[in-house]
């Protein structure tokens, strides 16, 4: 692999590079426009690398109608 990259011009510093790798955090983008529970849900998954699936499944709650 080394033989096929060695012609590739590095772009990305050292300090570039840690910064994309750092985790993500609450305090950045707008974060507070989403709400507190959308953002840690979210921050998990970048982060912890949290399933999606359970935005796909079903949460189904009878509401008793009250005459």
């Amino acid at each position: 692999m080394e033989h096929i990259l060695a012609g590739v011009e590095q772009q990305i510093t050292k300090s570039m590079n840690q910064m994309l790798m750092s985790m993500y955090m609450a305090e950045e983008n707008l974060w507070h426009i989403i709400g507190r529970d959308v953002s840690i849900y979210c921050l998990e998954i970048l982060n912890e690398c949290k399933s999606l699936e359970s935005l796909n499944v079903p949460n189904i709650v009878p509401i008793p109608k009250i005459t």
